[in-house]
């Protein structure tokens, strides 16, 4: 479901990313590991379509996203949660995501049925008419995890979705994980907290400077 091939991305004369290969079949869950500056971010990003690549080749669910013609067709299959909440603060919780299931072109019966169902399970349904801007860190997170999870996105792209969350949120996360993992999602996902998702991830991507360490797959 995810590919990259030989992926070359610099900033300015630093590469950021060098030679960056592997591959992460329908239904897996990988864990991205490294310091800051690793290239984690960079990776989700440039899988996201947000990033183009200098060199090398990134194939999307089949489709290789440098292709301008396969844009949509990508953005329709991924669901990106990055380091920004990419919430609009003066409108409420509910605004918001009616909003995101109308960019994906979603029914707005569907969206109201599937925010309900999603803001039960993250235990934030009591703040559904507060506006975004007056809740915590870690309310705004599950939020944005909602606004990820709303239009069943294929591949789940997660730049540390652990962030603000609390150890009751992070359970239900884990729990969303797995759930998303037995419906045949595919997950790749970049913590600084590997120690709280080890038992959700089937491998583990090791990087130091924008190189691949080693990768390590669970038997």
């Amino acid at each position: 479901m995810i590919v990259f091939e030989h992926l070359i991305k610099k900033k300015g004369k630093r590469l950021v990313l060098n030679h960056i290969s592997f591959k992460i079949k329908k239904g897996e869950c990988a864990l991205l590991l490294g310091p800051n500056g690793s290239g984690k971010t960079t990776i989700l990003r440039t899988a996201a379509g947000l990033l183009k690549p200098d060199k090398g080749k990134v194939f999307i669910g089949g489709f290789n996203a440098s292709e301008e013609e396969n844009t949509l067709k990508i953005r329709e299959m991924i669901g990106y949660l990055a380091h920004e909440s990419m919430l609009y603060p003066e409108l409420t919780v509910e605004e918001n995501l009616l909003f995101s299931g109308m960019m994906y072109l979603l029914t707005e019966d569907y969206t109201k049925r599937k925010m309900d169902y999603l803001l039960e399970t993250l235990r934030l349904s009591h703040r559904k008419h507060d506006k975004v801007k007056s809740l915590s860190r870690g309310m705004k997170q599950k939020i944005s995890i909602a606004r990820v999870l709303l239009h069943e996105p294929e591949i789940l792209l997660l730049d540390e979705p652990l962030t603000g969350l609390d150890k009751n949120s992070v359970k239900v996360f884990k729990s969303i994980l797995l759930k998303e993992k037995r419906k045949g999602k595919t997950i790749l996902l970049a913590s600084h907290k590997p120690e709280e998702l080890e038992d959700v991830a089937d491998t583990f991507i090791y990087l130091h400077t924008g190189r691949i360490v080693s990768v390590e797959r669970k038997a």
